[in-house]
């Protein structure tokens, strides 16, 4: 089971005067949440159940994310929490009144997962395949299908439904597949109207009803396809066949948050600016579209893991590796887009060495050293529930109905000292919206925000052993910092810390 499904009842912006006393018309607002890459709120439950999740006891937390870590890439979903898409699905709620109306929300699993199973390496490695970008949206019509069929047996006598308005939402590559459905959608794709006609069938009239997007809400959207085409390279613009385009009238409103701490090679952001209104917050990117855990320790390679070969006897800091290692340092340390980060942890040089290997040719004892910046600290994932707050207000501005954030829910409640933050960006959201220019947080707002940011980027190495078989790429993945082995960085940052950023896709 992929998606989790609430039918529920709302009100939309019109009104719908009723055909007779028998069959009246009615409204469906439709919210399809699409997650982000490698989350998946069923499988997050299934760790957390395990334990009481009510307690937020930090050393069952920690248990709960080391237990559950061995560095399988195919355990991801297991590993993450919660994001974004899936608390607004639970917000997306029950309204009832005249039953002329009536609400019902999907959740889609992310890109590369798939309830209760294993991970799918080749959906999250390159966003393709059973369980990518595109198979995401044809599971929501799937969904979609089955959820109108259910209602209409539920239902049957509140009258026949002539008008469906989709509330888009997506996180990552989820944000890619609430795209290309948008575009499923103001297309007429033949499958999705299909799926509608059949869903509908029982209410006997086989029209197929008024169909519209009113809001599509996205979290720091990316593509990431890596395929053939591009030499399998998720950095590259090439879409991979998605529909990525945001033309004028395809919804009622657009909005997007974009991360501005979010530095990965392998994540350029899919913008939508200066078309449609796009706030960027600080924070990586789960920091605004959620997965964190609610404390992590984070423990990244800043530099780049070198290594060089000294006699046995000479002392590690004496390696030409060290002295790069303390110039990286100071690089970084000058970078003044990643002091809100630095600030809040401990960044140092490490070096290690091998104990056993053969001697020279010489026949004198050797070691292989290696060395890198490390940065280390323990935070929260407080972060992401500011972000939520302020596409809660852009949904909300759009029409959608949500319910109210509960603020003394551990699991929605925001620290004390983000509350003015909170505050600050929710109104930038709205100067956004309405045409005004946002206003940059201040250094002294940056540094409270920095010991809540993550550092997605690290130069954590990845041993990556690829077989061509049956069609498709088999890997298999395990942490490392050997040179000598096929070695990726699949967070690695991108040029000088700068992050790629793609314009809005037009037609």
């Amino acid at each position: 089971m992929d998606k989790i499904t609430r039918s529920d009842t709302s009100v939309l912006d019109s009104t719908h005067s009723a055909l007779s006393d028998k069959h009246r018309s009615r409204a469906l607002s439709i919210g399809i949440f699409f997650d982000g890459s490698g989350n998946n709120a069923y499988n997050t439950m299934k760790r957390m159940d395990i334990y009481n999740k009510h307690t937020h006891d930090e050393s069952c937390l920690s248990e709960t994310i080391n237990g559950a870590r061995p560095g399988d890439i195919s355990r991801s979903s297991y590993d993450k929490y919660y994001t974004n898409i899936y608390r607004l699905f639970t917000l997306y709620k029950s309204f009832r009144d005249d039953q002329a109306e009536s609400q019902t929300g999907l959740y889609i699993s992310g890109t590369g997962t798939h309830s209760g199973d294993a991970d799918s390496i080749s959906g999250f490695a390159i966003g393709e395949g059973k369980s990518g970008i595109i198979a995401k949206t044809d599971e929501a019509i799937a969904a979609l299908s089955a959820e109108l069929k259910k209602i209409i047996r539920q239902d049957k006598e509140k009258g026949q439904i002539t008008r469906l308005a989709f509330d888009l939402f997506g996180f990552s590559r989820g944000a890619a597949s609430a795209r290309h459905f948008a575009n499923r959608v103001a297309g007429q794709d033949p499958r999705l109207t299909a799926a509608i006609v059949e869903g509908l069938k029982e209410q006997g009239d086989r029209a197929l009803p008024a169909i519209e997007t009113r809001f599509i809400g996205l979290f720091d959207g990316v593509a990431g396809i890596a395929n053939m085409t591009n030499a399998f390279d998720p950095h590259s613009p090439h879409d991979g066949g998605l529909k990525l385009s945001l033309p004028p009238g395809i919804a009622h409103r657009v909005f997007q948050i974009a991360a501005a701490h979010e530095y990965r090679y392998n994540f350029c952001l899919q913008s939508i600016a200066p078309e449609y209104p796009e706030l960027v917050l600080p924070g990586a990117h789960s920091d605004i579209g959620g997965g964190y855990n609610p404390q992590e320790e984070e423990h990244q390679f800043l530099s780049q893991p070198e290594f060089t070969y000294l006699p046995a006897e000479t002392p590690d800091e004496m390696a030409d590796v060290v002295r790069q290692a303390n110039e990286n340092m100071r690089i970084l340390q000058g970078n003044p887009a990643l002091k809100p980060l630095l600030n809040s942890g401990e960044m140092k040089v490490e070096s290690w060495h091998d104990e056993w290997l053969p001697p020279s040719q010489e026949g004198l004892a050797r070691k292989r050293v290696g060395a890198a910046v490390v940065f280390r600290r323990r935070l929260s994932n407080d972060w992401a529930k500011l972000a939520l707050r302020v596409m809660v207000d852009a949904a909300q501005d759009a029409g959608v109905m949500l319910a109210n954030i509960d603020e003394d829910d551990p699991e929605f409640s925001l620290p004390p000292e983000l509350a003015p933050l909170c505050e600050f960006a929710r109104e930038q959201g709205k100067r956004l919206r309405n045409g005004s220019s946002p206003q940059p947080f201040s250094l002294d707002d940056l540094r409270i925000a920095g010991r809540y940011l993550h550092f997605s980027a690290s130069w954590c190495a990845v041993q990556e052993a690829f077989v061509w078989r049956d069609g498709g790429w088999l890997t298999t993945v395990s942490r490392s910092v050997r040179r000598e082995a096929l070695i990726s960085y699949p967070d690695r940052p991108d040029e000088n810390w700068m992050r790629t950023i793609y314009p809005s896709s037009t037609p």
